[in-house]
């Protein structure tokens, strides 16, 4: 899955002369903390509830708070892993999906794809959860695999986390 069958239509973004008090306001109604703000169709960043909570004058424009906002983005060609991923690293609550020539196309959010991984088929069908650890050279999933399947078993998904730490996974 990519990021281009991801959008979710319903948040538009805000033009850059739109007031911070209607940022605020769209916030709310769609509840994220993040917009984003384009200036004549063209993706010029992302506003954060926080930075204009920090404002004092909410009347004005975005144009006149902020002479530069952060770019945070994904490609609709990135991989729903790569979208999960910068959205984590980034503490967001949505990220903008643009096209190769930097198009703005629409918008992930964070809830989205929470919602689009708990209905995975992984995680809706019956079965058990085994954890194993062990080092790392000694990881072979097709072992684990031949053991499972060996024992009239299937395996749904796996799942893999390191510690920087230890020599284990």
């Amino acid at each position: 899955m990519i990021a281009l069958e991801l959008i979710n239509n319903e948040i538009p973004p805000l033009k850059h002369s739109d007031s911070a008090e209607k940022a605020l306001n769209w916030m709310d109604e769609f509840k994220v903390s993040h917009l984003p703000v384009l200036k004549n169709g063209n993706f010029v960043g992302l506003v954060s509830e926080s930075d204009l909570l920090d404002q004092m004058e909410l009347d004005k424009n975005l144009d006149e708070l902020f002479q530069h906002l952060p770019r945070p983005y994904v490609l609709s060609k990135d991989h729903i892993y790569q979208v999960l991923s910068r959205l984590s690293e980034l503490k967001l609550t949505l990220i903008p999906v643009l096209g190769e020539n930097e198009d703005f196309i629409g918008c992930i959010t964070a809830q989205q794809l929470m919602e689009l991984f708990a209905k995975t088929g992984s995680i809706r069908e019956h079965g058990g959860i085994i954890v194993l650890e062990m080092a790392k050279i000694d990881y072979s999933l097709a072992q684990i695999a031949q053991i499972v399947e060996s024992n009239d078993a299937k395996i749904l998904s796996s799942f893999i986390m390191s510690s920087p730490d230890s020599t284990n996974i």
